[in-house]
């Protein structure tokens, strides 16, 4: 049962590790395309950005795995 718990908490924290470098990169990239597009003539940033909120890492809803990893810990704690 500490195996599984530890691979769960590996599990848990990579994902996490991964919704975070989403999350700043495409504000990272945001924030980098308005300064184009206030520093130069020719904007870009409604481009781009319509681009990247089609892209399936940016739409897609991740929720069902956050509660399956959520169910997963709380069956090792043994939550009912």
């Amino acid at each position: 049962k500490a195996a599984l718990s530890a691979d769960a908490k590996k599990y848990g924290d990579e994902y996490l590790k991964v919704e975070k470098f989403v999350n700043l990169n495409f504000l990272g990239f945001h924030k980098i395309l308005k300064k184009h597009d206030k520093m130069l003539a020719i904007p870009c940033q409604r481009f781009y950005m319509t681009r990247l909120h089609g892209q399936r890492w940016i739409k897609h809803d991740y929720s069902k795995l956050f509660v399956l990893l959520s169910k997963i810990h709380g069956n090792l704690r043994g939550d009912v």
